[in-house]
């Protein structure tokens, strides 16, 4: 085993709020706890927390932080599919972590490869649509800028090879806030799309 040789990190998340009652379990069994004490002893700088399934496990969470909570991030999908959605971690969530003060960490911006024709992983294909949501109803430029004009701190992308880094690099580079009419015509586009909730097959409410 590799070792890092640091005596601290610099983040250290809780991973995978699946619902509130998750949540509630957690802080039962004493990992929020463990989590600050590991902060408050220096060997992380910063602690957050992660989910992906349920937008009501992270407003649970918020809810329970007072105000001078020791949590600095949230990491959760943040996506025009969500953004349509009835169970949308944009509407319900960045409001309230905002007033929490949390940086935001937006993961899953196209749905894990989902709002394109084919995902594959080697020679296995793991997704495939003939109805893609890129480039039928919008381009990957839409989708990368509508995440980027939300107020996160940074977007996690999952560049496979150096060609996908570069598209998104050249992309942040030609990055404009949306307006409020610029995202109101692609959330037009998007409820055009067919089979909006199998793109966010990750989502279990």
């Amino acid at each position: 085993m590799k070792r890092l040789n640091t005596d601290r990190v610099d983040l250290l998340q809780m991973h995978s709020f699946a619902n509130p009652e998750d949540v509630d379990q957690r802080i039962e069994a004493g990992v929020v706890e463990a989590i600050m004490k590991i902060k408050e002893s220096g060997k992380a700088r910063f602690i957050g927390f992660t989910g992906h399934q349920n937008p009501y496990a992270h407003e649970r969470m918020i809810n329970l932080l007072p105000d001078d909570h020791a949590f600095s991030t949230l990491q959760m999908p943040i996506s025009l599919v969500d953004f349509a959605s009835e169970h949308s971690f944009v509407n319900h969530v960045i409001p309230m972590a905002l007033g929490k003060n949390l940086g935001l960490l937006a993961m899953k911006t196209l749905a894990d490869g989902r709002f394109f024709k084919r995902k594959q992983r080697n020679d296995d294909v793991i997704w495939e649509t003939e109805t893609p949501f890129i480039p039928d109803h919008i381009s990957i430029k839409n989708a990368l800028h509508f995440a980027w004009s939300m107020p996160i701190s940074t977007l996690i992308t999952g560049a496979e090879n150096k060609n996908l880094l570069m598209e998104k690099v050249e992309l942040a580079k030609s990055f404009y806030k949306l307006s409020e009419a610029d995202r109101a015509v692609l959330l037009l586009k998007t409820l055009e799309a067919p089979d909006r909730d199998k793109l966010e097959y990750y989502k279990k409410i």
